[in-house]
């Protein structure tokens, strides 16, 4: 095992750290939280894979794990928000992991910064909403995704491709934008695939895939598409993804998109510059 820099051993001890402390220091839930926690009371855990109270919306599994813990805990907020905590934790060896893999020791640090002190992950691993645990989660199955892409083997076996299979099928059950992440991880693993000469790499993808698309689609029609959804909630969420069926306009939705992730980076808008750098940089390495 390589030695981890010490640089980067510090960033990650100081973003534990503002984690712990905000999650040790938080006030009592809030509104949002509230309208979740009144779904966890009143409802019971065949109830809480139907129609949510309050107009909320969660994937059936997040939700089972926090009914266990007001079970077990009531509504204590530290027992709601543990899965948060946990999953935020969890995010900061994952990213520098992910980052290591993909950049440059010199460059990686910067995405593990942008992570670990991002103002957005640090709040939201003390919040009872799965958004921390859709963080651990993108960032458990890009590291999956990267260690199978890097192994040697071209004939499908081992551990890795059916490890990938399983988290990568659960994770849709734990975090709803999960099958984004696991369209962008599969459509990575499929080109890998094809440039390999082995038939055996192909099949495993192939499998691994089904597997992801059969477990989405029990997850959504079993319980997310009966579940009757606000317009206001529509509303809300309409700027973060692209329309369906798109218009002539939606071609520019993308750049759209990218240019604003550029304009505000983890909530730190004075790094605009250093962002469109680094990500001009990135495309020049990879040409």
């Amino acid at each position: 095992m390589r030695p981890v820099p010490r640089p980067l051993l510090v960033i990650l001890v100081l973003g534990a750290a503002a984690r712990i402390w905000g999650f040790a220091t938080a006030g009592p839930l809030w509104l949002d939280e509230l309208f979740l926690d009144h779904n966890l009371e009143r409802l019971s855990f065949v109830e809480l894979a139907g129609p949510l109270l309050d107009g909320q919306n969660a994937p059936v599994a997040w939700l089972w794990l926090e009914k266990a813990l007001w079970l077990g805990f009531g509504a204590s907020e530290f027992g709601l928000r543990l899965p948060a905590l946990i999953a935020s934790l969890a995010s900061l060896p994952l990213i520098a992991a992910v980052a290591g893999r993909a950049l440059p020791t010199s460059f990686a640090l910067f995405p593990v910064m942008l992570v670990t002190f991002s103002p957005f992950a640090i709040w939201q691993s003390f919040q009872l909403k799965p958004y921390a645990v859709d963080l651990g989660t993108a960032l458990l199955l890009l590291w999956l995704g990267q260690r199978w892409v890097d192994s040697e083997s071209d004939d499908g076996e081992g551990r890795r491709p059916w490890t990938l299979a399983l988290v990568g099928g659960a994770s849709v059950w734990l975090s709803l934008p999960a099958i984004f992440v696991l369209a962008g991880v599969g459509a990575v693993l499929a080109l890998d695939a094809w440039r390999r000469p082995a038939q055996g790499r192909r099949f495993s993808t192939a499998a691994v895939g089904a597997l992801w698309l059969l477990s989405f689609g029990a997850h959504y029609f079993l319980f997310l598409r009966p579940r009757p959804q606000p317009e206001w909630l529509y509303g809300f969420w309409s700027s973060g993804l692209m329309a369906w069926p798109p218009d002539r306009w939606d071609v520019f939705w993308l750049p759209r998109v990218l240019i604003q992730s550029l304009a505000d980076p983890a909530g730190f808008a004075a790094l605009a510059p250093v962002a469109a750098v680094l990500v001009v940089a990135g495309f020049a390495t990879a040409a």
